[in-house]
């Protein structure tokens, strides 16, 4: 965060092209990370309750 706060306040880019290049590269891969994790577990909540009303459609009174 300090390398994009330091592009933000002062307009520009003072650390060269290989960081550049790594903080491009590294911001991408964990933004996917990210919304690829959010994606699992909204999956993840999806089963857990589908399962639930599976088993109460299957459950005998007794």
């Amino acid at each position: 965060m300090h390398v994009s706060i330091a592009y933000t306040v002062t307009h520009m880019w003072a650390f060269g092209q290989l960081l550049c290049d790594i903080w491009l590269s590294s911001d991408i891969i964990c933004c996917t990370a990210s919304i690829l994790h959010l994606c699992v577990l909204a999956l993840d909540r999806y089963w857990a309750i589908r399962d639930i009303l599976e088993y109460t459609k299957h459950r005998t009174a007794g």
